[in-house]
């Protein structure tokens, strides 16, 4: 039979991560939610920082 590594490691980190929530759905869910809302303010920041660096304002041409 035919064996995925990358599955078998996803498989591994999926059943790792739910052990440490002692299986709990709701708590995975929780600290889900939380990873992703932390990931995006995180992007939000650099963008921000990023975008103030580099940003220039234009001047109107009236």
């Amino acid at each position: 039979m035919w064996e995925d590594e990358i599955l078998e490691e996803i498989h591994r980190i999926r059943e790792e991560h739910a052990k440490a929530f002692n299986y709990d759905i709701k708590a995975i869910c929780e600290d889900c939610f939380y990873t992703e809302f932390k990931s995006d303010a995180d992007k939000q920041s650099i963008y921000g920082a990023i975008q103030s660096s580099f940003f220039v304002p234009l001047k109107p041409n009236f």
